[in-house]
């Protein structure tokens, strides 16, 4: 089929289409038997994903000079595009409150399930340090393999007491700016060339995440929401920060001096999917609407 007109990053139909055939190739869809090596199907996925990425690519600024950086000059533009991508939770824990929090939960809830999924795809494509220090990141989002409440069940957890059910979560009711940073770790996870920029976003995300996860804490605090995601967040995101600026970026320098752009690339990309998220999420709650469509239902009060 032709692909929708206009902009990929903002085609709800691209984006949803796009995380349909990751899911297929990931948990698949109950009562649905597709196979995901499918030709038709993967050649669907890939001029979708060529699509998002032309799109990304023409977006996001390109690294100069990167072949000369050092880690600590990749760290620098990784927390520059950190802050960036922080801007919507920083927003909400200054002016957010309880309707804001129930779209900030509902726009969160197709990627936090699974958090760390599409990261761990990089695992076998590294190698020494690199591949250890990555593995620290995600497997600690996973619960360290031990009994203690993963990221995604303290997520799902959350999303419910505020009346969020992401199994039922219409996704057609998600603007597709969110479902295009959903899409994005995905769309560099799959393909072995993207590994660089893969690891660029999980650096980003948890410097973004040390720099708002402790005020998003406070912030559910004080609106006497559950606290479990955010406080797991406010405890683990500056700690994987840590692992990536001081191991991650520095083995993957060494092993590969040529990747500082591709890094970059992947930092920036998060950023500037973040930046467009907040933009039409901060614009619908000053206009007082939800930003999630109409699909969905009218905004409803959370329940006490």
């Amino acid at each position: 089929p032709p692909l929708p007109a206009g902009d990929p990053l903002r085609s709800s139909d691209l984006q949803v289409a796009l995380w349909c055939c990751h899911e297929l190739a990931c948990r698949g869809f109950d009562g649905v038997e597709l196979d995901e090596h499918d030709p038709v199907l993967v050649g669907f996925r890939n001029v979708l994903s060529g699509a998002f990425e032309a799109a990304l690519r023409a977006l996001v600024p390109k690294a100069s000079g990167a072949g000369g950086w050092d880690a600590d000059a990749v760290a620098g533009e990784v927390a520059a595009a950190g802050w960036d991508a922080s801007s919507l939770p920083v927003w909400l824990a200054g002016h957010g409150d309880r309707p804001e929090a129930r779209d900030y939960l509902a726009l969160r809830a197709a990627g936090e399930l699974r958090p760390p999924d599409p990261h761990t795809l990089g695992v076998p494509r590294l190698g020494g340090a690199a591949k250890a220090a990555l593995l620290s990141v995600t497997f600690d989002d996973l619960g360290d393999g031990s009994a203690r409440v993963a990221r995604a069940d303290a997520f799902a957890a959350s999303a419910a007491a505020v009346g969020v059910d992401p199994a039922t979560l219409d996704l057609a009711a998600v603007p597709a700016e969110a479902l295009a940073a959903v899409n994005l770790p995905w769309l560099l996870g799959v393909e072995r060339r993207l590994r660089f920029a893969l690891c660029g976003h999980l650096a980003a995300r948890t410097a973004a995440g040390a720099l708002a996860s402790g005020r998003l804490a406070a912030w559910a605090e004080r609106l006497g929401l559950p606290g479990g995601w955010f406080a797991l967040r406010a405890a683990a995101d500056p700690a994987h920060d840590r692992i990536v600026r001081e191991r991650l970026l520095p083995a993957l320098l060494a092993d590969d001096p040529g990747c500082a752009g591709e890094v970059i690339f992947g930092a920036r990309a998060l950023a500037a999917l973040e930046c467009r998220l907040a933009s039409v999420a901060v614009g619908a709650w000053h206009a007082d609407r939800s930003v999630l469509s109409p699909a969905s239902g009218r905004r409803r009060s959370l329940a006490a």
